[in-house]
């Protein structure tokens, strides 16, 4: 494992020949494995797609998977130590910005954002460089129970 680890860093030095990468053991993996949730969600996170589904009643309104927003919408999360948050939102259509500064806690399988002084709860689910935030809402709307589940696929 050793010799073959040794074999890709030295290919991967002649490749880039701007950058030195050594592996002194198998160890460096692990360590990169073991990343709390709190060190993986440290940085600036910027939206790619999303997916939405609404249903009204029993009838599906919309039901989207991996739209891609990034033409109607800027949007990204950065996520900063001390459990301080930052988000920015520009739509294209009208100009309007959005941003702002506030806190974030993370608990199991939840991360709760709190900016505006109203908290949003998100599942969430970090794989690589992919970080997805889905909400999930319920509210009345003329006499029916409307379901909204729309998840942001962010990006670093």
């Amino acid at each position: 494992m050793k010799r073959l680890l040794t074999s890709l860093s030295i290919l991967a030095l002649i490749a880039t020949s701007s950058t030195f990468i050594s592996c002194s053991s198998d160890d460096n993996v692990t360590k990169e494995v073991e990343l709390s949730i709190e060190q993986q969600i440290l940085g600036k996170w910027i939206l790619g797609e999303i997916d939405l589904k609404m249903q009204l009643g029993d009838n599906v309104i919309t039901d989207e998977v991996g739209t891609d927003v990034t033409n109607e919408l800027d949007l990204y999360f950065e996520f900063k130590e001390g459990n301080v948050v930052t988000l920015y939102q520009k739509q294209y259509q009208n100009g309007e910005v959005t941003q702002g500064t506030g806190t974030y806690t993370v608990s199991g399988s939840q991360l709760t954002v709190n900016i505006s002084g109203t908290p949003q709860v998100f599942e969430y689910e970090i794989n690589g460089d992919k970080l997805s935030l889905t909400l999930n809402a319920e509210e009345m709307y003329e006499g029916q129970l409307l379901i909204m589940n729309l998840t942001y696929h962010l990006y670093k």
